[in-house]
């Protein structure tokens, strides 16, 4: 199981980003536009369905097993508009972990925004399994990228980085786009020790200009040994790397760590 920290999250104190990771197959695919969304949708009146739905169909597939649209529970603790709505989301089984939760955090922001929009009810609160969370905080992308000058990003700094691009699908919860990427390597200590920092370094443009990106790299096997994820709108993010592998972690994390990581099993750079 991967190990997973949370890094800047709204309500981090509350479990923000921080259920464990369970290890996932990636598959090779060419997926680079969305498709039909299947996820149920219960609760809430017809034209906030329908907005989630939209929302979900720019999405593609994901590990959201269940939508419901309730009312926000009143004593929570969260300052809420009369009327306020909750999003409570199920995430499939071992499809779960920070890849789902990141897939929720778009969901979650394009619903408040398009919501408010629309002059529906406000969306307050997001919940999944282990977390409930603040969305209301108005946080906006500033000059949106398009979807292939975002994908072009992505993948000159995996060239850069040595990384072949596994998967690459770009969505449009809203006109801010979302990139998912899986980086694959025959190398997984010393990409992670060495070269994961120079991928981010090409992508760090994109920061701030996306909805949000997830980052997945798996080993030649197709293991993950690294997640990492960030949402703009709602100034998330978290991060975890398989177990024997903490020594290799190339993110800085506040608050130290419980025990010192076994050490990275690679040497200095070639």
């Amino acid at each position: 199981m991967l190990a997973l920290i949370c890094l800047i999250a709204t309500g981090c104190g509350q479990g923000a980003a921080a259920s464990g990771v369970p290890p996932e197959e990636a598959r090779p695919s060419a997926a680079s536009v969305p498709g039909a969304a299947s996820t149920p949708v219960g609760g809430g009146t017809a034209a906030q369905r329908a907005l989630l739905r939209q929302i979900l169909r720019g999405m593609g597939p994901t590990s959201i097993s269940e939508i419901r649209i309730v009312p926000a529970p009143r004593g929570s603790g969260y300052r809420l508009d009369p009327g306020a709505v909750e999003l409570d989301m199920d995430l499939r089984g071992k499809e779960g972990g920070l890849h789902a939760e990141w897939q929720g955090w778009l969901v979650a922001g394009a619903f408040r925004d398009r919501s408010a929009a629309a002059g529906l009810p406000e969306a307050a609160l997001l919940a999944v399994p282990g977390l409930e969370m603040d969305v209301a905080k108005e946080t906006k992308v500033d000059d949106p990228l398009s979807a292939r000058s975002a994908a072009a990003v992505v993948r000159a700094a995996a060239r850069r980085a040595g990384a072949a691009v596994m998967t690459l699908a770009v969505v449009h919860p809203d006109e801010a786009v979302g990139v998912d990427v899986v980086l694959q390597t025959s190398e997984p200590a010393w990409f992670l020790k060495h070269r994961v920092t120079r991928f981010l370094n090409g992508t760090a443009r994109l920061f701030g200009r996306l909805d949000g990106m997830s980052l997945r790299v798996v080993d030649a096997d197709g293991t993950i040994v690294l997640q990492a994820a960030n949402f703009t709108r709602l100034a998330i993010s978290g991060n975890g790397v398989a177990p024997e592998f903490a020594g290799c972690d190339p993110f800085v994390h506040r608050g130290g760590a419980v025990s010192d990581p076994p050490p990275c099993p690679v040497g200095g750079h070639r």
